[in-house]
């Protein structure tokens, strides 16, 4: 049976115990599923200790966050209140235990910054410390398993990028191979026409030997540059081409790429995360029974813009508040596997790639802007 291990980061003494009681072992199942039985706690009183927990090496499962704690051991005072210590790190921790559920705790008054932590810093979940327990539990355990299903999508994202360098490289030595046979072969020709005592052979033979050495460099540069794409996947991509109109082998209908062809708009990006998150709000535009979606692109100086279009009804002010937090649904979506997580991940992806996501109504009907950083070298 696996161990749930959970750091708690809380500088409240009863809060701790409080939290430490909810969270006996016997729920680990309860939290996780039965492949859990049992569940231990690291606690953390301040930022000292938090820094030491999170960067030990150790990948913990869920993270429990305290908005407002102490940068060392000093108590906090109504007299000289501390700063939002726990948004202040986050990123930090983000980084260090980026498999990790994390799980804000907040007083009612911090619940606007709890969902700022959410949206702009990839919180899972957060929850109020004045709710019942049995609430509590509950919002713990949505973040668990929304961490899980964004854990297995990075998993697949980065099998299958290991899957294109392993063909990539096989591909390189293959076409290296043809290439360098060839070459061999037509040097050999000339060799054995000069041989021969053909006048015009010997004649051509410095052209033909510099074709065929630039023959050879060229295709050693392009295979070389395909494997360094694979290996590092920041490269020159086509929105039109690499992006947009695939889209129509997805969808088919009622996806309309039509405005987009013959068009090419370029920009240096990651190529996966930006498809990932572009179907991602397609998915969602036909999840909400949008009969048409219409995907678009255009130039905006040195950036992009891809914009999503759809006519199903556009979103609900309560959407457009909330639909990029973990779990959040519309009501709207009527596919029995759907988690509310497609325009998280979305967000996730485009800040991942250091591009935004905006999302409005428009004539009846919602329609998403993603813009699409170049991130071109300099």
């Amino acid at each position: 049976m696996k161990t749930l291990n959970f750091l708690l980061i809380e500088d409240n003494p009863k809060d701790v115990q409080d939290l430490t009681r909810l969270l006996k072992p016997s729920r680990a199942a309860e939290i996780a599923g039965p492949a859990y039985g049992d569940l231990k706690i690291r606690p953390a009183r301040n930022q000292k200790e938090a820094d030491e927990a999170a960067a030990a090496g150790f990948q913990y499962d869920i993270v429990l966050l305290d908005l407002l704690y102490p940068l060392e051991d000093e108590p906090i005072t109504h007299e000289d209140p501390p700063k939002l210590q726990g948004m202040v790190w986050l990123p930090k921790l983000r980084r260090l235990q980026p498999y990790a559920a994390i799980v804000i705790l907040t007083s009612h008054p911090d619940v606007q910054n709890a969902v700022r932590a959410i949206r702009d810093h990839h919180a899972n979940e957060f929850v109020a410390k004045t709710e019942p327990f049995d609430t509590i539990l509950a919002r713990i355990q949505t973040a668990w398993n929304n961490a899980r299903e964004l854990r297995t999508a990075f998993t697949l994202r980065e099998e299958y990028r290991a899957l294109l360098r392993s063909l990539g490289s096989r591909v390189f030595a293959q076409d290296m191979g043809a290439s360098i046979g060839s070459i061999r072969t037509r040097l050999i020709r000339i060799a054995q026409e000069i041989e021969g005592g053909d006048p015009s052979a010997v004649e051509e033979a410095p052209g033909r030997i510099r074709e065929a050495a630039k023959r050879l460099s060229d295709g050693f540069e392009e295979h070389v540059r395909l494997v360094m794409s694979l290996e590092e996947p920041l490269a020159e991509v086509d929105l039109v081409k690499d992006v947009i109109e695939p889209l129509e082998i997805l969808y088919e209908r009622p996806v309309d790429v039509s405005q987009v062809r013959d068009r090419s708009l370029k920009v240096w990006t990651f190529l996966d995360d930006l498809r990932a998150a572009l179907r991602e709000v397609v998915q969602n535009a036909i999840d909400t029974k949008a009969t048409e979606v219409t995907v678009g692109a255009e130039q905006t100086g040195k950036d992009a813009a891809i914009h999503i279009r759809d006519n199903g009804g556009g979103f609900s002010s309560d959407a457009l508040n909330h639909m990029f937090e973990s779990g959040y649904t519309s009501g709207k979506e009527e596919c029995p596997y759907h988690q509310g997580l497609g325009m998280y991940i979305a967000q996730r992806m485009m800040r991942s790639i250091g591009g935004e996501i905006r999302a409005e109504n428009e004539n009846g009907g919602a329609h998403v802007t993603l813009t699409v950083r170049n991130l071109e070298r300099a």
